[in-house]
């Protein structure tokens, strides 16, 4: 593989990544309620108990789209690829 490709690769999986990230934060401003209900009948964990796992989740998920998406990308588009 290329560095050309792996720049463009990185690229697109830091839209697809921002872009779950955003939809996610999205419904759980909407609808919090509606999401823990379907995961408490799944799982059966209580409601104080999903927004502590949400927001775990969330700042978690962020962290690593920080770290294995937009870092590499943000080193390779400055080294000039």
């Amino acid at each position: 593989m290329s560095v050309e490709v792996i720049t463009s690769l990185l690229g697109w999986t830091l839209v697809f990544n921002l872009g779950y990230l955003l939809l996610a934060s999205v419904l759980l401003m909407l609808a919090p309620n509606t999401l823990i209900s379907i995961h408490q009948r799944m799982l059966g964990l209580e409601e104080s108990d999903w927004r502590r796992v949400y927001i775990n989740f969330m700042s978690n998920y962020k962290i690593a789209v920080l770290v294995f998406n937009l870092s590499p990308y943000l080193a390779l588009k400055c080294m000039g690829y």
